[in-house]
């Protein structure tokens, strides 16, 4: 339960800013931390899927290497563990996911979608989002965000590929948090639009296209995670262009759909 509070006040810290319900996430945490561990000590088959429920939450809340790698590594193990006893779990269908990553990744296999290098695909996304900004006329806090994707991405435009997972990690750690916040943040008050949709789209889409030059994350952020996120996300904005009378939303969703059209080809 703490670890759902930390969760739900990490997600309040982000939408209100609010300097309390961050500091309540940070005691949640500890809290969490805290009974994980005990938990852990005690493993067993009653309480294997609270343990797993657990170690996924609070992963999320990492901001630094170590911890993320240490809590990602116990899901490993737990998944395992629960999928060898052959249990009955709540999370099976997660848990055949998490070790079908794990695998993958163990076997040193990239999943190549894409028919272009690093470079190409980064200056392929430097475009899309170029051109969703020409979008936005006078709404600055859209316009924020997408300036923040396009820094990172041109961050990683200058430096040289990731060759560990730690690098992976600390490359991408804003797009983690934007991933992870950045929904709820522009999404909470309700009034959704196109625009906003078409800004957490191309979020969705950039996870889902750096996949192939980032697969030691791919258990945590993309994948069968971005992918039903952001077919999703396409569906609402295709039953919303009626709506748009004379205008074309098309442009705003052509990169998205490419995206992940190319991860299920």
């Amino acid at each position: 339960m703490d670890a759902l509070k930390a969760f739900s006040a990490s997600q309040i810290a982000w939408v209100s800013q609010s300097p309390s319900a961050q500091q309540q996430s940070v005691q949640y945490s500890t809290s969490a931390l805290s009974g994980l561990r005990q938990a852990v000590g005690q493993f067993n088959n009653t309480n294997a899927d609270s343990v797993l429920a657990t170690t996924c939450i609070l992963v999320s809340q990492s901001k630094d290497w170590l911890s993320w790698s240490s809590f990602l590594g116990g899901i490993n193990s737990i998944a395992a563990i629960i999928e060898s006893r052959q249990q009955d779990s709540i999370y099976s269908d997660n848990i055949k996911r998490i070790n079908a990553c794990w695998a993958r990744q163990a076997a040193s296999r990239t999943i190549d979608h894409f028919n272009f290098q690093r470079g190409e695909l980064l200056s392929r996304i430097n475009r899309s989002l170029q051109q969703l900004r020409a979008h936005f006329g006078t709404r600055p806090v859209e316009i924020y965000w997408i300036d923040q994707c396009l820094y990172l991405i041109q961050c990683l435009q200058t430096i040289d590929p990731a060759n560990t997972v730690e690098d992976q990690f600390n490359h991408l750690i804003v797009l983690r948090r934007l991933v992870f916040w950045l929904p709820a943040y522009l999404l909470h008050d309700g009034s959704i639009d196109m625009l906003k949709l078409s800004v957490v789209m191309h979020l969705y889409a950039v996870a889902l296209a750096l996949e192939p030059f980032f697969p030691g994350l791919s258990a945590e952020l993309y994948g069968d995670n971005a992918a039903p996120a952001l077919l999703h996300g396409l569906d609402r904005m295709k039953a919303m262009q009626p709506e748009m009378h004379s205008s074309n939303s098309t442009p705003l969703m052509q990169f998205p759909d490419a995206i992940l059209a190319e991860f299920n080809a």
